[in-house]
């Protein structure tokens, strides 16, 4: 199967963890607020983008880097490395399209080797959290993220493959001939996706593909 690129959700699909603003609250000593804000939006009290704003002003006063120290501790998803790195030898462009922090997605990306990452920045004043956040990536929004890098990557939709676990990665695999539901979070990503995965590694993903 030819592919020119895949597109990866980054909280559980290339790392483990599905929440690491969660990690960051625990990290703080305040994980409670996950929850509450998690019980918000499920109701339909705030979005998602307000859910990432209360949790980013949370952090207000913490350097930047103990945040990187603590997205450090998340381990990679066993096959990450490995099947990033044999896309790239083979030439196929990368992304990871994250609903969560762009300084994690900075850390992914320089790990693995990624051509590209997008998502939410923790704004910082001199390396201290203003407890401000610029969203970039919405959560109904990876669809129209993933279209546009196709744009200007010259990339057809028959070029594509995306993997992700979580309902945001819906809009990433209407946009690519394959998608991977990647220890799907809810029966809905099951469905939408082209074939799951199960299992808690990516090294299955090419061939199951390619099956």
């Amino acid at each position: 199967m030819a592919l020119k690129a895949v597109f990866f959700d980054l909280d559980g699909t290339l790392k483990l963890c599905r929440d690491p603003y969660h990690h960051v609250h625990s990290r703080l000593g305040f994980a409670e607020r996950t929850e509450e804000y998690a019980r918000l939006f499920r109701l339909g009290e705030i979005d998602s983008d307000e859910w990432i704003r209360r949790d980013v002003a949370a952090w207000r006063g913490v350097s930047r880097r103990d945040l990187v120290r603590w997205l450090r501790e998340l381990p990679y998803t066993p096959g990450a490395a490995e099947l990033v790195t044999e896309l790239r030898l083979a030439g196929i462009f990368t992304a990871a399209i994250s609903t969560g922090l762009q300084l994690h997605a900075d850390i992914v990306r320089a790990d693995l080797g990624l051509s590209y990452a997008l998502a939410n920045d923790v704004l910082f004043d001199g390396g201290i959290a203003t407890g401000e956040v610029a969203i970039h990536v919405h959560e109904a929004d990876k669809g129209s993220i993933v279209r546009r890098i196709m744009v200007n990557e010259g990339l057809h939709r028959d070029d594509c493959l995306a993997i992700g676990d979580g309902e945001s990665d819906v809009g990433m695999f209407e946009c690519c001939r394959i998608g991977v539901a990647f220890r799907p979070a809810t029966e809905r990503v099951r469905q939408a996706a082209t074939l799951a995965l199960d299992e808690p590694s990516l090294a299955g993903v090419l061939p199951a593909v390619c099956a």
